[in-house]
């Protein structure tokens, strides 16, 4: 998921913490198997090289995670879109040829982008994208469920205070020895070795998203 993932576990036993960690580890690299934009053998991908064609049968993690993405869509007026990849690929973010794309190509490619034409059979579990040329990336969502099912892996082991951290996706369980609650900082988006502020969980989760990790200049901006 083009992330580093931590995973921090407390117990009594420290077999039983590694075992539990690597369950988890094992379904973050399940789901990113499943909801890869890059693997050409993920359920994504085979919903991107039928688009237009005929709908894709899917595991049940991927259909949920599609129908809470259209979800959140329809409640931010397409806000949030996972079908957006086609303008992603115009400004060069996944081939490192960044460029600021024309108005014409962005008008362009705009007809593309339109969560209302994702297609869903739940009771088939079935995904559809309407259009040719459309493709959805589930990057803005995906990671979170897979940290979700980190945690849930790892409640299932009998663990009773951990930390899952995929890279500003962050989920506890419990608390760290000697205190009640996680203590989570978020660094500063412009001074890099200083914290913004620090914010405290119990059995909660948090996400941060900033400018400063993903972006280029052109022109000065």
């Amino acid at each position: 998921m083009s992330t580093v993932v931590d995973i921090t576990t407390v117990g009594r036993n420290e077999q039983d913490c590694q075992r539990a960690m690597k369950l988890a580890f094992d379904e973050i690299e399940r789901i990113d198997k499943l909801m890869s934009f890059y693997s050409q053998n993920s359920e994504v991908s085979r919903i991107n090289h039928n688009a237009g064609k005929e709908s894709v049968k899917v595991s049940k993690d991927t259909l949920e995670v599609i129908t809470q993405a259209i979800k959140f869509a329809r409640l931010t007026d397409g806000a949030i879109d996972i079908t957006i990849s086609p303008l992603i690929d115009l400004w060069g973010f996944r081939n490192d040829v960044k460029k600021v794309p024309s108005e014409y190509e962005i008008k362009e490619k705009l007809p593309l982008l339109d969560y209302r034409k994702v297609i869903i059979e739940e009771s088939e579990s079935l995904v559809k994208l309407d259009s040719p040329d459309m493709e959805i990336d589930l990057g803005a969502i995906a990671k979170g469920y897979a940290v979700d099912r980190a945690i849930q892996v790892l409640k299932d082991a009998g663990v009773k205070n951990a930390l899952v951290n995929a890279g500003g996706e962050i989920s506890s369980i419990g608390s760290p020895p000697k205190r009640d609650k996680w203590r989570i900082g978020i660094r500063h988006p412009r001074r890099y070795n200083e914290l913004l502020g620090v914010i405290e969980l119990d059995n909660r989760s948090i996400a941060t998203s900033g400018d400063y990790e993903n972006f280029f200049e052109a022109d000065g901006k």
